[in-house]
């Protein structure tokens, strides 16, 4: 009996290379700007139209400037540390303890936390008049902004209203206040 065998054969297809005849447009790009992480923010804003409290702070000093022209008193304000999923960590400060001394931050002044035997503190260009400082120990639970522990944030109230949210370290933030 007779095999057959098949074979088949195939012819490579031409490689084709297109040719361009129009020239593409030029790229364009708006740059997206991101600020830095220690740039001042505007958290919540539960007052828009309410006095501004600027806040400066670093590990060992924490400053709060009233940069508004009318005095603003300090007794309904209140800091309260915040761990990352938003709970209270135990660090607090109450603007009452800064009242003891003077009821309100006037205008263009400052009031301050200055830990003691702190290397360094950074005492911002913008307070040169304090109304009151307060200087606690570096462990103490009045040091509520500077990130040691688990704070990564802080809230501001006024009374009971949370009026704003900082980040924690090394940063600067405002809120407005009634």
């Amino acid at each position: 009996s007779a095999t057959q065998t098949a074979s088949a054969t195939t012819t490579p297809s031409p490689t084709i290379t297109p040719t361009v005849t129009s020239t593409p447009p030029p790229f364009t790009s708006t740059p997206t700007e991101i600020p830095p992480t220690n740039t001042p923010q505007e958290p919540t804003m539960a007052f828009p139209d309410g006095r501004p409290l600027q806040f400066f702070y670093d590990t060992y000093s924490f400053y709060m400037w009233n940069p508004g022209g009318s005095n603003i008193p300090v007794g309904e304000l209140s800091f309260q540390g915040l761990d990352a999923a938003g709970n209270l960590t135990g660090e607090s400060f109450s603007g009452t303890t800064w009242a003891q001394f003077y009821f309100a931050i006037e205008g263009g002044n400052c009031m301050s936390i200055e830990m003691t035997q702190a290397p360094a503190l950074l005492q911002p260009g913008v307070c040169r008049f304090y109304n009151a400082r307060i200087t606690p120990q570096r462990t103490s639970s009045m040091v509520f902004w500077n990130g040691d522990g688990n704070t990564t944030q802080f809230q501001i109230n006024w009374g009971d209203q949370v009026i704003g949210i900082c980040p924690a370290g090394e940063a600067e933030c405002t809120v407005r206040v009634p």
